[in-house]
């Protein structure tokens, strides 16, 4: 039975049905060693070398247009790279814990359906954008061709390898790469054809708005009676706090009294708070939740509708008295995060109710295998472009079996 969940996409940005694979239990070889890989050999068909299949094997379907090796290896190796990249930024150790568990799997053969979705994905895009009449032009078609030439020129000019051979190192070939950018400008299409400039889904100023609220983004002003001295950060006295709760409570009081509260509240502030942002910020604060530093204003904060005053909140500062206000953004610098969020959520919708099928080679792959077997190659990339570099230092012959 199909499974759905939504993943961070790792390329497109996108929520992604699950269908989860059979594979535990596999028997695993160990890795090669990368002085017996033959580097020439691996690269004319990197797929064959990585999983022991070749590039254009059909090994999944999505609605019946085929997904081959080349797709769903190379979406492998860019989430193996993604949570080896994540794991160093963290931790300082770039590794992988294969026996981890993620959403009941080990991430092992979490990684493989991941890939798998990201291919079933990029598929179902271009499926859509056919049956939407959505083709690329030949400008398009030319600007990825040029994107193609300018690395290649630069990867044999700082690297003196071919672009073949750096891109077998990230587990593409160029047609996997040339996909990658006509899939990215297919998603773009298909976002303006729903969503752009003078369509039925254009977003108003209102539609970004919520949006970006819904981000956990919101607004605020607030007065502050601090309890503590807010130089050295040390307590106040026992009396002194005592005394600011009174002032806090007197605030509050004429607030809620008040037949205008919010005008009221501009002249409180500046007559009474003791925030010391108070006069570089005077039209109130933007922040995002779990990024400030106290909980209790940020609790209270969320928990109020637009335009309303909170009671007394008790911060790590003071005593707050918090006024929520509407967004006060700039709907069009928020307008292009906003159409790929929908065109997102349209994708997800379309994912649910299409077809993954699977096949023989995929409950055979595997995607630890794939990466140290990876791992193993660039190793020996490596040893050949040192040995190039300085002929006369010994190195091991790399021209052995794999």
């Amino acid at each position: 039975m199909k499974k759905y969940k939504k993943l961070a996409a790792l390329v497109l940005a996108a929520a992604l049905c699950i269908s989860p694979l059979t594979g535990c239990g596999k028997e695993r070889p160990a890795p090669p060693d990368p002085a017996q890989v033959d580097v020439e050999a691996a690269a004319v068909d990197i797929y064959q070398f990585l999983a022991g299949i070749p590039a254009d094997t059909m090994v999944a379907t999505v609605n019946g247009q085929d997904i081959t090796a080349a797709e769903l290896v190379s979406w492998v190796v860019t989430c193996c790279d993604n949570i080896a990249s994540y794991n160093y930024y963290t931790t300082g150790v770039d590794t992988i814990n294969w026996d981890q568990k993620t959403n009941e799997m080990t991430m092992t053969d979490f990684l493989l359906d991941e890939a798998l979705n990201m291919a079933a994905f990029q598929t179902l895009m271009h499926i859509r954008s056919e049956d939407e009449g959505i083709a690329l032009s030949q400008e398009e078609k030319d600007r990825i061709e040029t994107a193609i030439q300018t690395m290649e020129q630069s990867v044999e000019a700082q690297m003196g390898m071919s672009l073949d051979k750096y891109l077998s190192m990230y587990g593409m070939t160029r047609a996997v790469y040339a996909m990658n950018g006509e899939s990215d400008l297919m998603f773009q299409a298909l976002a303006q054809a729903r969503f752009g400039e003078g369509t039925e889904g254009e977003p108003t100023a209102e539609d970004i708005a919520a949006y970006w609220e819904e981000q956990g983004n919101y607004y605020v002003k607030h007065i502050l009676l601090a309890t503590i001295d807010l130089e050295n950060r040390l307590p106040l006295s026992e009396s002194e706090i005592a005394q600011q709760r009174e002032k806090a409570e007197d605030i509050l009081a004429q607030l809620r009294q008040a037949q205008d509260p919010l005008a009221l509240f501009d002249t409180l502030m500046h007559e009474h708070s003791q925030d010391p942002g108070l006069l570089s910020q005077p039209d109130g604060y933007e922040f995002q939740a779990n990024t400030t530093v106290d909980p209790a204003f940020e609790q209270a904060a969320l928990a109020l509708e637009h335009g309303q005053i909170s009671d007394i909140v008790e911060g790590v500062s003071g005593f707050h008295i918090i006024l929520r206000l509407p967004p006060k953004i700039d709907p069009a610098q928020h307008k292009e995060q906003y159409i790929t969020q929908k065109m997102t959520e349209l994708l997800q919708g379309w994912l649910e109710q299409s077809e993954l099928k699977t096949t023989a080679h995929v409950d055979k792959m595997d995607a630890r295998t794939i990466f140290e077997r990876l791992s193993a190659y660039r190793t020996a990339i490596q040893m050949q472009q040192e040995q190039q570099s300085d002929p006369s230092a010994s190195a091991p012959d790399a021209s052995g079996a794999k």
